[in-house]
Order: structure tokens, then C-alpha cells, then sequence
């Protein structure tokens, strides 16, 4: 399961990423289960309800 802070730590990478004119297509969460993308859209969904 994906956390509202994760999504938040995904947002910081990505806008980490913008500033250093780096490119990042998907960002991915390692758990001691699983890999799990979070794309950009799941972030810009935590900052319009946010």
C-alpha cells in the first residue's frame, strides 16, 4: 500500500528532479514486499486534495 507520505516523498524527488533539470519518467517505492511505481499523476493528485 501506498501512504499519503510516500506520495509526498515521491513528490519531493520529482520536484528535486525539475530543479536539477534532471529527467524522471517514474519514481518507485521498495518495501520489504514489493516495488511499486508512483507516477506522477498519483503525486499531482495528493496536491490538488492535499
Amino acid at each position: 500500500m501506498i501512504t499519503e507520505t510516500d506520495r509526498l516523498w515521491a513528490m519531493t524527488l520529482y520536484a528535486a528532479a525539475r530543479l536539477a533539470d534532471v529527467g524522471c519518467e517514474v519514481v518507485h517505492l521498495a518495501t520489504l514486499d514489493a516495488i511499486r511505481p508512483i507516477p506522477q499523476d498519483d503525486v499531482r493528485a495528493v496536491t490538488r486534495t492535499g
